[in-house]
């Protein structure tokens, strides 16, 4: 069984992710990094076509939540809810 792409994967998201965090250490936190590692490693195991659609589904999904609580003041009312474990 080879883990070269699973691991390639992983590292790949990992360090898109923490690209961002040191860009603008408020938009996320490390907890998002860590599990996109994980990801990353699962998602490369299968193909890098599904490495790249994981990494950009969490940013659509986060936007599509965000923007679906947003017009009824629900974001408003509360903190911002993490995408990961701190």
């Amino acid at each position: 069984m080879a883990l070269g792409p699973g691991r390639a994967g992983g590292a790949a998201l990992f360090g898109c992710f923490l690209l961002i965090v040191l860009a603008r250490p408020g938009a996320m936190g490390f907890g998002d990094v860590r599990l996109a590692g994980l990801v990353g490693g699962v998602l490369g195991y299968v193909s890098w076509s599904a490495v790249i659609v994981g990494g950009f589904g969490a940013f659509v999904l986060g936007a599509a939540v965000g923007s679906g609580s947003s017009p009824w003041g629900a974001a408003a009312a509360r903190p911002p809810c993490p995408s990961a474990p701190s």
